[in-house]
């Protein structure tokens, strides 16, 4: 009975394996291909290439953040100043000035970023 036990167990185990490998070949079967650069793919082999197309993306997203940092800093700089109106602790000049300057910024970080995308 104890031999019966161990070769069931011993089945069952192998079967559980076979039945892994059978799924994860129709896993890896369906995984889709990855996106290719921006700049274009890399030519067949080249790797290194390859990981400068990618991490050239990788820059121009950082960036990109950075840039709606940028842009969310301004805005809520200025409707905290905006809040500050009805309290007397600041007119609508200096809202208007806080908008102003914020675009301004904005702006001049997204040339920046152009300017940036070309150099790499």
């Amino acid at each position: 009975m104890n031999n019966l036990v161990r070769n069931v167990r011993k089945v069952t185990a192998q079967l559980a394996a076979a039945m892994v490998l059978m799924v994860s070949q129709v896993t890896f079967a369906v995984l889709p291909t990855p996106a290719a650069p921006s700049r274009g793919a890399a030519t067949s082999g080249d790797y290194i290439a390859g990981a400068q197309e990618y991490i050239y993306d990788f820059f121009i997203l950082a960036g990109l953040v950075l840039a709606t940092l940028g842009l969310i800093f301004v805005v809520r700089n200025t409707l905290s100043t905006y809040a500050e109106v009805p309290q007397n602790r600041a007119t609508m000049s200096e809202v208007f000035m806080q908008a102003g300057v914020g675009a301004v910024i904005v702006v001049f970080i997204l040339w920046l970023l152009t300017e940036a995308a070309t150099i790499l």
